[in-house]
C-alpha cells in the first residue's frame, strides 16, 4: 500500500528512512543531542535507522534498536569531510533496507516536528532535496565558490550553475543516492592520484554532481545557523561549533590534521 505525497512522490506504508551520521573524534560529543531531537522531531511517526560512523569507544559499545555504529579512525582534516563517500560506500550493502537516506551534518538540532513531505523530494525534484548557503541567493553567479581548478573532477567553469549547496544536508531515495555515492567516491579517487583536494572537499564534489538538477531546496527554516535571529520559525537549528568546542580547537583542528599523503594511503586501500 502507498501513501500519496502531496509533491507527487508515493511512499510505502513501511516507510523506512535511513540517517547517514558523522561523529569523529571531538564531534562525537554532538551525537546524542542530535539523536534526542531527531527521535523526538524528526517524521516521529516514521521507522528510522541511523549509520553513525565513529571512532568514539563508548558509543561503538552502545547498543540502541536502530542504531548502527560503524567503526571509523580519524582522518583528521581534510580526510573527516573529503572521504565522507567513501565511509559511505564501505556500508552500501546495510543500506539497501531503507527506502530513502539522509545526511545530516552532526551539528544538526531539530527543534519542531518535521512530517516527511517536507523533507523528501517530490516527482518534480530530480529525486533530491538539499539546502543552499544561505548567502547564495545574494551573489551573483561568479561569485560562487565553485572548484574552479580545470584539473579537478569538481570543476564548474565560470557561468555554468544556478545555485551553491551546502554540503550539511542531502537527501535521495536510495537508488539515487547510491548514483551520488559512486560518482562522488570515483571522482575522489581520481583526484587524490593527481594530488588535487577541491577547495571545499565533498561539498565541492556534491555541487559538481548536482550541476544541471534542480533539487527540492529547503528554506532556512530546516536549517538556521543557531546565532541567527530570523526565522523565528525554524524547525532545525545548525550548533555553533564555535561555542561548542571553543575558536581554539576549530584553528588547531583545520591545522593539525593529517596531511594529503596519509588520505591518499586511506583512500588506496
Amino acid at each position: 500500500m502507498m501513501d500519496d505525497h502531496p509533491c507527487g512522490l508515493s511512499l510505502p506504508a513501511n516507510l523506512t528512512i535511513g540517517i547517514l551520521y558523522i561523529g569523529i573524534g571531538r564531534y562525537s560529543v554532538l551525537w546524542n543531542d542530535f539523536y534526542v531531537s531527531a527521535e523526538k522531531f524528526l517524521f516521529p511517526d516514521v521507522r528510522k535507522q541511523y549509520y553513525v560512523f565513529t571512532d568514539n569507544e563508548n558509543l561503538l559499545r552502545a547498543e540502541i534498536d536502530r542504531v548502527y555504529f560503524i567503526r571509523q579512525e580519524d582522518l583528521g582534516w581534510p580526510g573527516n569531510t573529503l572521504y565522507r563517500y567513501r565511509f559511505f560506500k564501505n556500508i552500501e550493502k546495510k543500506l539497501l533496507n531503507v527506502d530513502f537516506l539522509l545526511f545530516f551534518n552532526g551539528n544538526y538540532l531539530f527543534v519542531q516536528p518535521i512530517r516527511p513531505e517536507e523533507l523528501l523530494p517530490g516527482a518534480n525534484d530530480d529525486h533530491w532535496t538539499t539546502l543552499v548557503w544561505h548567502t547564495t541567493l545574494e551573489k551573483e553567479i561568479t561569485q560562487y565558490t565553485y572548484e574552479r581548478n580545470p584539473l579537478s573532477q569538481a570543476f564548474i567553469p565560470y557561468g555554468e550553475g544556478k545555485y551553491y549547496f551546502q554540503g550539511g544536508f542531502y537527501g535521495s531515495d536510495t537508488a539515487h543516492f547510491f548514483d551520488l555515492i559512486d560518482t562522488c567516491d570515483r571522482w575522489t579517487q581520481e583526484d587524490m592520484e593527481k594530488n588535487i583536494i577541491p577547495a571545499w572537499n565533498d561539498e565541492s564534489y556534491f555541487n559538481k554532481y548536482m550541476l544541471g538538477k534542480n533539487p527540492k531546496i529547503l528554506s532556512t527554516e530546516y536549517g538556521k545557523p543557531s546565532q541567527w535571529k530570523y526565522p523565528r520559525t525554524a524547525k532545525a537549528v545548525l550548533r555553533n561549533k564555535k561555542k561548542v568546542f571553543g575558536k581554539t580547537f576549530l584553528k588547531r583542528f583545520k591545522e593539525g590534521g593529517r596531511k594529503p599523503f596519509f588520505l591518499f594511503r586511506f583512500f588506496s586501500r
